[in-house]
């Protein structure tokens, strides 16, 4: 327990020193910006399907990278980050209030 404090983060973040397996497979996946998810063609999805990579590493790479995004930002800028993550902005925030109301009837 931390009274004060709204979130802890990363001081500093290097993902290719602590990571170095997974930057190196991820030279080779097909598409250049590959998050690793979903996209086709991933050498480090393909790893973890051959058992060569556990997938809880890839999983603390992917939990670190988000948090990295946030680096430098003030806490008013991380929560509207993370809004616009979650709703895709207020368009998406709206769409998802009517949704609700919708159900609610």
């Amino acid at each position: 327990d931390t009274p004060g404090m709204r979130e802890l983060g990363l001081e500093i973040g290097d993902l290719s020193q602590s990571f170095a397996d997974i930057e190196a497979l991820s030279l080779q996946c097909r598409f250049r910006d590959c998050s690793h998810g979903s996209e086709p063609g991933c050498a480090v999805r393909e790893a973890v399907e051959r058992g060569e990579l556990a997938p809880e590493r890839l999983g603390n790479y992917a939990k670190l990278e988000k948090e990295l995004k946030y680096d430098g930002l003030n806490s008013r800028q991380i929560e509207s980050e993370k809004f616009n993550a979650m709703f895709g902005g207020t368009a998406g925030m709206k769409s998802f209030r009517k949704m609700i109301k919708e159900k609610k009837r």
